[in-house]
């Protein structure tokens, strides 16, 4: 039970009354000693007024009523800065600045010494009363980083226009700041806090003023040349190093400033931050032309730029390599040996220029060695000039492309695919512990729910084994989890609890099917007939066993157990085509009620149409799955994936925002029909996004999908019909596709690709759709997943390489992908898979005729690709392809590309 604050003190008194004079008053008319022993009981209620700032809680069992003034707050720090020590001055925030200084110079503040160490540690942003303090003469100036990077502070206090008046002013103020300001160039900082995000997001104050002490002569050119250069050599990170290269150009040394400089800069060439190694090259190339530079010392300095993968870094070496050798021929060896440290690199163009130059300059014993080295993982179109160089026979094809892939015949019902319910109540702890640290897992959700329902209510004996997963029943962070944790609280304890929101995830239509279902299993083991919920599946994604669930139905039907007709509904959308006669003889010997008609229906017999619309456009869907229910059609709401089968369609939408600049925005549209009805829906139609005239755009906005922002729900909803993916394929590519350049990170979007790994999944448009913009993502593990899949499809018979291929056309012909991303792409599935050669090939060909006239960007990276598969394999293009290829409308690069396939 807390108390309410009382003051007990005269100084309390007045602290509270936020009389200032009176605090002041109070005191000067102390001692030393005596303001030491106020400090305690000051420092308690400075504590209370501040934790008492936007919330009522308490301190220590003591709270404060309403909220503190803050006069009153700046009473309480005037008080804790004059009774205590450093850290109590360095948390006394609200006696700042003149109020600071003005104090500091009245008493004989205690905390004044290791002020400065101890206010910086609290936050960077001290440093302007550590300075103010400073240039008052009240403290002696810091030498350590942490005023180093309060110093760098000072500019991030003077964001906005005209701040840059107020930065002089702590230098005017302050003399002998110019004397330490070099001291900027020697922290990292935070990052948040360093010289390169202070030019990007506040304003560059320091690299200017740095100049101007310079050339005031408050140090040379030398000494600021060397700090910057001294910084380059710790290879920060790239953000941070990349204002110490811009900031070298703006110092623009000359030749003669940076030859005593010369070792410093070769060994930057070695350094693994590309813009300081093109810094670096710059340098070194005007050293060179000035006769600054060793050139045997320059060649060895060179060797681990060939290594770098840099292309222009590359190209700048390569060019020095060649000054060096037209110097000093002598040389020639050692300039051969180090360009062919480029060989590794997986870039034609660039090693063809290596290998011409090794050619001109002469193939040693030595570089013998290094070609033979080289020669196996070189690029295909370079092996035979490779061979050439060591004077073998050309290379055969080092790919063997296979054409045709033989389908997979493994079934949804297939005996490997069945899930197995935990047999013990060990196991089954241990399961429900998965889920709830594995909340995307769906398949172990559903046999963990069903054996929970099944062995409802628990035997006495059986409570103690769940103790571990209650106690974290309430602390599990997933849709999933959380709901099956709520299942878990009633069978364990008969308790009801709340569902959880999680507001941060998006709307989810799909969690809130979940939790309905959720309900009903609650309502289903409370009835305690230790039956297995009607859409439980039997096989991995969730698909049902027919026989089982008749054999389910009867069981329910015979202990007068009821399920919500959404449960119904999922257990038929569920139901694993083709039923043998059989299963539908055992059917018919069902109780006659609406939902085992619609089943029968589901299974193929012809029952009278009848009962609740749900019911039967779910039996719609198993029956007919990917087509229209004739027999339906006819007599129910006109619903996507009702009895009709919805139907899908794409464009790509191009449009301009301007404000402070024009920003261009590319939509991927997936329009369905029939358009979805404003009223109940069938629960395979609920899956379909809300037509709104007032969102055109709303397809293209992750929030207002079927399953929301959560991956586990993403994996649910690919198990809500798992005979006809279309839907969720068909979300999954207006969520990937409108992220492509990774402008929101969306983890989840990862999880739509997963289904096409399963062999059983059978392609479709919207799977091609889905699997052709994931190809041309950024973000790379998403990317390496759509390719992982691109390679499963393919590898299984199930890749429809001609839709494909008109779907990425039609992509890349409306601006909808970036070519650089899909070669990109190719390459990684062809390291994994080199056997589909052909298919690459074939797609690339394919890519050129989208628009020949008016090729895409990196069109030229697309034909170097061609010509490296071809060479691999050792084929030639056929007469269509060489009809794409010539008809491209080229220049530079890819002008050369093109006239070398048509020659060949």
């Amino acid at each position: 039970m807390s108390r309410t604050f009382e003051p007990s003190t005269p100084l309390e008194h007045r602290i509270v009354a936020a009389d200032q004079n009176a605090v002041l008053a109070t005191l000067r008319a102390l001692t030393v000693d005596e303001r030491r022993k106020e400090r305690a009981a000051v420092a308690r209620l400075s504590k209370l007024m501040k934790a008492s700032r936007f919330e009522d809680r308490a301190v220590n069992g003591v709270k404060w009523v309403g909220r503190p003034t803050d006069e009153q707050l700046f009473a309480a720090d005037t008080a804790l800065a004059v009774c205590g020590d450093a850290d109590d001055l360095a948390s006394a925030g609200w006696v700042a600045g003149d109020a600071l200084v003005a104090l500091a110079r009245e008493f004989d503040l205690p905390g004044l010494s290791g002020f400065a160490d101890a206010a910086l540690a609290r936050s960077t942003w001290r440093i302007t009363d550590v300075q103010a303090l400073v240039a008052a003469g009240l403290i002696p100036r810091p030498d350590s980083d942490a005023y180093a990077l309060g110093l760098l502070a000072l500019a991030d206090r003077c964001r906005g226009r005209g701040r840059g008046e107020i930065f002089e002013t702590y230098f005017t103020a302050d003399p002998g700041l110019a004397d330490v300001a070099l001291r900027v160039l020697d922290v990292e900082g935070t990052p948040e806090l360093n010289l390169a995000s202070l030019d990007k997001y506040a304003a560059n104050y320091w690299g200017p003023k740095l100049l101007s002490l310079c050339a005031e002569g408050r140090f040379s050119r030398d000494t600021l040349l060397s700090r910057v250069l001294g910084t380059l050599s710790r290879d920060w990170p790239q953000f941070r190093a990349g204002w110490f290269s811009r900031f070298h150009g703006e110092i623009a040394p000359t030749p003669a400033e940076m030859a005593p400089h010369t070792a410093r800069y070769l060994a930057l060439l070695s350094s693994r931050i590309p813009p300081t190694v093109t810094l670096a090259l710059e340098a070194v190339s005007a050293l060179d032309a000035a006769g600054h530079l060793d050139a045997a010392d320059l060649a060895r300095a060179l060797v681990p730029v060939m290594a770098s993968g840099n292309k222009k870094q590359l190209d700048a070496a390569l060019k020095r390599f060649d000054a060096i050798v037209a110097r000093d021929p002598g040389l020639r060896e050692t300039a051969a040996l180090a360009v062919c440290g480029g060989l590794v690199l997986d870039a034609p163009d660039l090693l063809k220029k290596i290998l011409d130059r090794v050619e001109a300059w002469g193939v040693t014993d030595a570089v013998r060695v290094e070609l033979e080295a080289h020669a196996p993982g070189i690029a295909a179109s370079q092996r035979a000039r490779v061979a050439a160089l060591l004077g073998e026979a050309a290379p055969a094809a080092s790919v063997q492309p296979a054409s045709a892939v033989p389908a997979v015949t493994i079934t949804v019902l297939d005996p490997s695919r069945r899930l197995a319910t935990p047999q013990d109540v060990l196991r089954l702890v241990e399961a429900v512990a998965h889920v709830f640290e594995h909340g995307t897992d769906v398949d172990t959700f559903e046999q963990v729910a069903a054996a929970l329902v099944q062995r409802a209510p628990l035997s006495e004996d059986m409570i103690p084994a769940f103790g571990p997963v209650m106690r974290r029943a309430g602390r599990v962070r997933t849709p999933i989890a959380a709901e099956l944790a709520r299942l878990l609280v009633f069978v364990v304890e008969g308790r009801l609890t709340h569902r959880a929101a999680f507001t941060d995830l998006g709307e989810s239509p799909l969690y809130g099917v979940l939790g309905d279902r959720i309900d009903g299993f609650i309502a289903l083991a409370a009835q305690g007939h230790g039956l297995v919920p009607l859409a439980s599946p039997t096989h991995r994604r969730g698909v049902i066993d027919p026989a089982v669930l008749v054999e389910r139905v009867r069981l329910h039907v015979g202990k007068g157990a009821e399920s919500p007709v959404d449960e119904q509904a999922l257990a038929l959308l569920r139901l694993a085509p083709g039923a043998d006669a059989g299963v539908r003889l055992a059917a018919r010997a069902l109780a006659d009620t609406p939902f085992t008609r619609a089943l029968r229906h589901a299974l193929g017999d012809d029952v009278a149409t009848d009962g609740d619309p749900m019911l039967w456009a779910a039996a719609a869907r198993a029956r007919h799955p990917g087509t229209d229910d004739p027999a339906l059609s006819p007599v129910l709401p006109d619903d996507p994936d009702g009895a009709r089968v919805a139907a899908y369609s794409w464009r790509i939408h191009h449009r301009t925002h301007a404000e402070y600049d024009t920003y261009h925005f590319v939509d991927l549209m997936v329009d369905v029909e029939p358009a979805r009805q404003a009223r109940p829906m069938p629960l395979a139609s609920r899956r379909h996004p809300d037509p709104d005239p007032e969102l055109p755009y709303y397809r293209t906005w992750g929030w207002l999908s079927f399953s929301g922002q959560d991956e586990g729900l993403v994996h649910l909803s690919a198990a809500i019909v798992p005979s006809d993916l279309s839907a969720h394929f068909a979300e999954g590519a207006r969520a990937i596709g409108n992220n492509l350049d990774w402008s929101e990170a969306r983890w989840q979007d990862r999880a739509y690709l997963a289904p096409l790994l399963d062999p059983t999944v059978p392609p479709g448009p919207m799977a091609q759709l889905l699997l052709a913009v994931a190809l041309a993502g950024r973000e790379p593990g998403q990317t390496a997943l759509a390719v992982d899949a691109f390679v499963a499809m393919w590898a299984t018979g199930r890749l429809d390489e001609a839709g494909l291929q008109e779907t990425m056309t039609r992509l890349l012909a409306e601006g909808g992908v970036k070519a650089a991303r899909w070669r990109k792409s190719f390459e990684a599935t062809l390291r994994i898979e080199p056997a589909m050669a052909d298919t690459v090939i074939r797609l690339v060909t394919a890519l050129l005729r989208a628009r020949p006239e008016e090729p895409p960007k990196d069109t030229a990276g697309l034909l170097e690709l061609l010509n490296e598969q071809l060479a691999a394999t050792g084929t030639a293009l056929d007469a269509e392809g060489r009809a794409a290829v010539a008809a491209l409308v080229l220049g530079g690069r890819g002008k050369v590309l093109q006239k070398a396939l048509l020659a060949a």
